[in-house]
């Protein structure tokens, strides 16, 4: 089906969120958990490893993986081909969770829901340096969303 598809049109990209959830190493007979399933699993990864195969001829497909735990994807998935290139995003680092921190604060600013003048945002961006480190950008997010709520809550 993707080949077909590719062949008919311009550019495609496909994404495999999580793919370590389906390119899980293959042996062993566990699944990980400590539930079974490992030949039923390594199949699945098998079928995904042959399609990747397919794809690496095809120039206008892209096929993105993304994983938190790559040490847990198959080492075949990550062969030539396959998916053989592999950026790390690491966790932003203080200025960076200000800035993730003031885009999300930005659409409460426009809906007139939050006005920030210098002090809140020193506050913002001590909060930033001392109370998020290790936060993702979706937890940044997650806390702006969340400190919204509290706040029409009261």
């Amino acid at each position: 089906e993707w080949k077909r598809l590719g062949r008919a049109s311009s550019l495609h990209v496909v994404v495999l969120d999580e793919c370590d959830a389906i390119m899980r190493k293959r042996g062993g007979g566990e699944t990980g958990d400590g539930s079974f399933g490992g030949a039923a699993r390594d199949g699945v990864v098998n079928q995904l490893l042959a399609k990747l195969d397919g794809m690496s001829q095809q120039s206008n497909i892209l096929v993105i993986g993304t994983t938190n735990r790559l040490d847990l994807v198959d080492p075949a998935a990550l062969r030539p081909g396959r998916l053989d290139v592999q950026v790390e995003i690491a966790l932003p680092d203080a200025p960076g969770r200000y800035d993730i921190l003031r885009l999300h604060c930005r659409a409460l600013e426009a809906s007139g829901a939050l006005t920030l003048g210098d002090a809140e945002r020193a506050a913002l961006r001590e909060l930033a340096d001392a109370k998020t480190a290790n936060f993702s950008g979706a937890e940044l997010e997650a806390a702006v969303r969340n400190a919204s709520s509290l706040a029409l809550a009261r």
